[in-house]
């Protein structure tokens, strides 16, 4: 099923987590899910040293958390909620499922989505990004790639669920404000403003 789909599942069946502390987003997330599968301490074991904190080479003052590979697992006092069999088989799943793609070089024709993060979803207000549609015929033929914008909730994601669907096409807003900035920057009052601030 996945974190995703565990996600969302829970969504669809009205299970919501406890809002406590900070935090107020009553869904479940995929990485939570998947830091609850890892936690230890549902199959009756307390771990130690899991996590370290280190300093973020080339800054001053920024510290990131690192998990480690070897840490002290030992048996709790309290009592299990899945068996160690069962949460091992889990973190196998987890792992098999944690693979990251990593780009090695850029293709000479990626596309830069100019407006990803500026545009706002008009129903959550969320960031909407930068994406491609790929099509093809029923003739194994390639339909022309389509740009578009949509919104970073409408997938779930972080525990956050939109609604809005529509993809807006990436051409006419990119258009729209090229068109907006190329008039901004042809007015005589602008270029005297950006004159007297330099």
């Amino acid at each position: 099923m996945g974190s995703n789909g565990i996600a969302k599942y829970l969504e669809n069946h009205g299970i919501h987590k406890i809002a406590r502390q900070n935090g107020k987003n009553p869904l479940f997330d995929a990485s939570l899910i998947r830091r609850i599968i890892q936690n230890p301490v549902y199959c009756d074991k307390i771990a130690y040293g899991r996590r370290r904190t280190e300093k973020v080479h080339g800054t001053r003052n920024d510290y990131r958390q690192v998990y480690k590979d070897d840490y002290l697992l030992v048996d709790g006092l309290h009592e299990a909620l899945v068996s160690e069999e069962v949460w091992e088989q889990a973190q196998i799943k987890v792992a098999a499922q944690a693979k990251k793609y990593e780009k090695v070089n850029s293709p000479k024709g990626e596309k830069i989505h100019l407006l990803s993060g500026v545009l706002r979803c008009p129903v959550c207000g969320a960031g909407m990004y930068g994406n491609k549609s790929i099509k093809h015929r029923k003739d194994g033929t390639k339909y022309s790639d389509y740009f578009y914008y949509g919104c970073k909730h409408r997938n779930m994601t972080r525990g956050h669920k939109c609604d809005y669907r529509k993809q807006v096409s990436e051409t006419k807003w990119d258009g729209a404000v090229v068109e907006v900035l190329r008039k901004l920057v042809s007015n005589k009052k602008f270029a005297g403003m950006k004159r007297e601030k330099s």
